[in-house]
This record gives structure tokens, sequence and C-alpha cells, in this order.
């Protein structure tokens, strides 16, 4: 874990490898279920191509049931937990 905490402090861009939006929001139930969530339009989450909005970031996160510091690594402080 402090490895995967490490790569994410000096990247702050991109979560890691592996973790494309689309695949954030398939793990989340799908594009549908997203936008249900965040109270947006289907077509609001397909634009999302290489990041998640903040203002949708956490809830993605957990409905994804990933930690904020994957969905969106600029969102976290360090020494935060996530």
């Amino acid at each position: 874990m402090m490895i995967l905490q490490n790569s994410i402090k000096s990247r702050k861009v991109s979560p890691p490898v592996g973790f494309s939006v689309r695949g954030i929001v398939a793990m989340a139930g799908g594009s549908t279920t997203v936008a249900e969530r965040c109270g947006i339009t289907l077509q609001a989450v397909r634009k999302w191509s290489h990041s998640i909005p903040e203002e949708h970031a956490r809830t993605v996160a957990i409905a994804a049931g990933l930690p904020l510091a994957i969905v969106r690594p600029d969102q976290v402080q360090e020494g935060a937990d996530a």
C-alpha cells in the first residue's frame, strides 16, 4: 500500500496504471448508474475522457469502492486518509 501511495503522490495528475476513467465508471456500476448517482445526464458522464470531474469524484469513488486517491489523486492532501 505504501508503494501505491508514494506513486500517487509523485504523479498528482494521473491515477495509477490500470485505472482509466472508463474502468472506474464500470467499477461504479456503469455510465447510467454513475449519471443517476451524480444527478447528471448519461451524455455528461460519457464526456469524461481524461478525468472524473472534481465535483463528482467522491460520489464515484464511493460507488466504485475505491479510495479518492485512485479516482482523483490531485484532490487528496499529503498525509490525509483517502
